[in-house]
């Protein structure tokens, strides 16, 4: 029993002269926030607005949409007294055909936005996680995290290197242009 607690102390400190020194000989750890590079470069601003456009026509149509159906409602409901059994099942279907065309344009935009949106985004995460990677490499950093993702509560501001890989974006997003 002593023997093994022997060990287990033995193992312990190894581990603690080991962790310290590969720290006490300067690691380099960095992060950035993936939400604000999107918001703040002018390619994902374009992005951006591409997205924002595209869900206003969508929103246009779908107001039309629910307008039409509104008013064919209205309609029944002054009538429904005057309509025989027959009228009554037609004008039932017809607003249930309505409905359910309203929905499957909901479906439907919403999956064209998500398409979109992946269409539009992949070049710019793949460009700016290939950034993030230069940027590590030609300063010497052992580590960089995605701040949101990788669960950073605090870090210094010096650490931050997400105006930089701004800036690196911005660059290259111009002269594709």
């Amino acid at each position: 029993m002593r023997r093994c607690l022997m060990y287990t102390l033995i193992f312990t400190a190894v581990l603690m002269i080991t962790a310290g020194s590969s720290f006490a000989r300067g690691q380099k750890i960095g992060f950035f926030d993936l939400q604000k590079v999107i918001k703040t470069s002018q390619w994902g601003q374009e992005v951006q607005s591409k997205l924002k456009a595209e869900e206003k026509k969508i929103k246009g149509k779908l107001k039309q949409k629910q307008e039409e159906l509104k008013k064919l409602q209205q309609d029944y409901q002054k009538k429904q007294a005057m309509l025989g059994t027959e009228a009554k099942k037609k004008k039932i279907a017809e607003l249930e055909r309505k409905r359910r065309e309203g929905e499957q344009f909901i479906v439907q935009a919403n999956r064209k936005m998500q398409n979109l949106s992946q269409e539009l985004m992949k070049p710019l995460l793949e460009k700016v996680f290939e950034v993030v990677k230069e940027i590590a490499k030609k300063e010497k950093y052992d580590f960089v995290f995605e701040a949101r993702r990788s669960g950073l509560v605090f870090a210094e501001d010096k650490y931050d290197l997400t105006n930089k890989i701004v800036k690196r974006i911005d660059s290259i997003h111009k002269k594709s242009k």
